[in-house]
């Protein structure tokens, strides 16, 4: 999704050459055999991922997998993402002498939204997944830790990652131009209050134009 949205935003006349039903079925396919393949899971295992503790062989490749699977897409959406903002902030800038339009004001509010979405994605699955990573690079070494330590920092991570799912439909939520807007009039009531009298005057001025 953030790759398809950076197309959309940086190259919209490429995006329907691109992106398009058999590409999208293609990836989706994709996606599902490799969530197919990493998905069984060994019974007495937590999750498919004995990342503590003694491993196979199996087990260690297969947690591995996992972590450089979600590192990548991390990374993947993290850049479109950040490439995406910044092409929609070039062309706030261009247009900062023009009156902004209800298009260019949508435009800001997207750059808001994907700026706290890659924040909240990096801070709820780095941890978890570079953990992993950590533990599986030790197994390869033959180093060991106490397993008591090593299960209260998996759990921790998995935890701040499970809030990855509950934040998300937040950031869309609040990061809204009208909800923003609210909050701060909230924190700044004088402003507000200094804002909403200027625009009466201006109003008025206008009205007494007019007659």
């Amino acid at each position: 999704m953030a790759v398809e949205r950076c197309i959309g935003i940086t190259k919209p006349l490429l995006h329907p050459a691109v992106v398009t039903m058999t590409r999208v079925r293609l990836t989706v396919l994709l996606i599902a055999s490799t969530a197919l393949t990493l998905a069984p899971q060994f019974p007495g295992t937590w999750c498919f991922l004995p990342v503590n503790g003694p491993l196979s062989i199996a087990d260690a490749n297969l947690a591995l997998a996992f972590s450089i699977l979600g590192l990548v897409t991390l990374s993947v959406s993290v850049v479109s993402n950040t490439i995406s903002g910044l092409k929609l902030l070039q062309a706030r800038f261009k247009d900062r002498c023009v009156k902004l339009n209800a298009a260019r004001k949508h435009d800001v509010e997207m750059m808001t939204q994907l700026a706290g979405i890659t924040v909240v994605s990096c801070v709820c699955w780095s941890p978890f997944l570079i953990y992993i990573l950590i533990s599986i690079g030790r197994f390869y070494k033959g180093i060991s830790r106490p397993v008591r330590q090593c299960e209260k920092l998996f759990l921790l991570a998995l935890r701040l990652a499970s809030w990855n799912q509950i934040l998300d439909p937040w950031v869309y939520i609040l990061l809204r131009r009208a909800v923003l807007r609210r909050l701060l009039r909230l924190l700044q009531p004088d402003r507000a209050v200094f804002t909403q009298s200027s625009f009466d005057r201006d109003s008025h001025r206008k009205q007494m134009s007019l007659h």
